[in-house]
Order: structure tokens, then sequence, then C-alpha cells
């Protein structure tokens, strides 16, 4: 997954995880795993994809399946870069 450290980079930072983030992976659980992962959290993580890279996230694409894991994620910008 090409694009997994830059949006792991994107949750520290947004979210100040911190370096125990670092040892997550494609398989990291999202949702209901981190307090700081709430609905505001989920909008500032978005904000902050379409920034990094240049695309525009359609809400009515989105689903808790898009956010399960970092894996599931990843995937879905790869799908937008495409």
């Amino acid at each position: 997954m090409p694009h997994l450290e830059q949006v792991k980079q994107i949750f520290k930072q947004t979210l100040k995880l911190g370096d125990s983030f670092d040892a997550s992976n494609a398989e990291t659980v999202l949702l209901g795993n981190f307090p700081e992962f709430d609905s505001l959290g989920i909008i500032s993580v978005i904000s902050a994809i379409e920034s990094e890279f240049n695309i525009v996230v359609e809400w009515d694409e989105l689903s808790g399946d898009t956010f399960e894991t970092l894996g599931t994620l990843v995937a879905y910008i790869d799908e937008k870069l495409a």
C-alpha cells in the first residue's frame, strides 16, 4: 500500500496520536479504537487527506467501511487517485 505511511502521518499529526501510532499497519482498526477519531476527528482527517493528496472526498462516497481500518481508508484514497 504505497500511501499507508502518508496516511499514518496524517493521523499522527491531525489527531496528535504520538509515536505509538507508528506501530499501526493496514489492519489497524480505526472506528472505536481511538477516542480522538470521533466525528470531528473524521472531518479533520478527511480535510488533511484532501490537502495531502489533492483529491475531493465526496461525503456520499463514504461509509463506515471506508474507515474500518487504515487499509480500507488507504484503498479508498488509492481508488480516488487512480
